[in-house]
């Protein structure tokens, strides 16, 4: 087998960055509310998951035991990130078949999230595809193919539900480094113009070589130990908010 590990972030999208620092504003001081303006509350809160109202700002990837790459929307455009990964994807594929080791993705939550987002994306600036044309079918075939997703596979030892099963809670149980942030957290950080910071998430994000290959040398962690670092990691994430709420952090 041969594996493509990656990771896309994304940020909803305005027309301005000061389109973003005025309706944040709103949002701080209570003035942009479900109730005042549902469409524009979410846009902010939850457009960085509707690839009709986001976009792709990275995507961290690597081949096998290849060094980490990262593609940059803020160097490269969205249609021209998007190109080249479906190019590496394609390439990559291809090289699978010949070589006799079929090639799988790699990543957490990529079944749910990143792949179907990037699918949208792709359509939204024709990507080109296998025939030298923008082609549906073929993206689709390209992107939904074998894939390891290091959320999904854990299901179980979560009751099958979503809730608490985190990134950070993975690294916990395997005894890898936490991210120590949000990805919703980029969104501010993309329109302030902070790459530098995003690029260092993104970094400290990508522990999915590292975290499969622990799990392909000594299996699955045990239910007690992953139960463990969820009420673990759900703690910390009390903690925070708690303080937030004084005004300590």
């Amino acid at each position: 087998m041969s594996y493509l590990y990656f990771d896309i972030e994304t940020v909803p999208i305005f027309d301005s960055k000061e389109e973003y620092f005025k309706l944040k504003d709103l949002i701080d001081r209570g003035k942009l509310t479900p109730e005042s303006s549902k469409f524009l509350y979410y846009k902010m809160t939850k457009g960085m998951l509707n690839p009709h109202q986001g976009k792709v700002i990275a995507i961290a990837y690597a081949v096998d035991d290849g060094e980490l790459e990262i593609l940059k929307e803020w160097q490269l455009s969205e249609r021209m990130m998007l190109q080249q990964f479906y190019d590496l994807a394609d390439k990559a594929t291809k090289k699978g078949w010949e070589s006799k080791k079929p090639l799988t993705y790699v990543g957490f939550n990529i079944l749910t999230f990143d792949i179907p987002f990037m699918f949208c994306r792709m359509q939204y600036h024709k990507v080109v595809t296998s025939i030298e044309a923008h082609d549906p079918l073929w993206l689709f075939r390209r992107l939904f193919q074998c894939s390891v997703d290091l959320l999904q596979i854990h299901l179980p030892f979560n009751d099958y539900k979503h809730e608490g099963l985190t990134h950070d809670a993975l690294c916990v149980t395997y005894g890898l480094p936490t991210k120590g942030m949000r990805g919703k957290d980029l969104t501010d950080l993309y329109y302030r113009e902070k790459y530098r910071e995003i690029e260092d998430y993104v970094r400290r994000e990508f522990i999915y070589p590292e975290l499969f290959k622990k799990i392909l040398s000594a299996g699955l962690t045990d239910e007690a130990r992953f139960r463990s670092s969820v009420k673990t990691i759900q703690g910390e994430a009390s903690s925070q908010r708690h303080k937030g709420s004084l005004g300590l952090v």
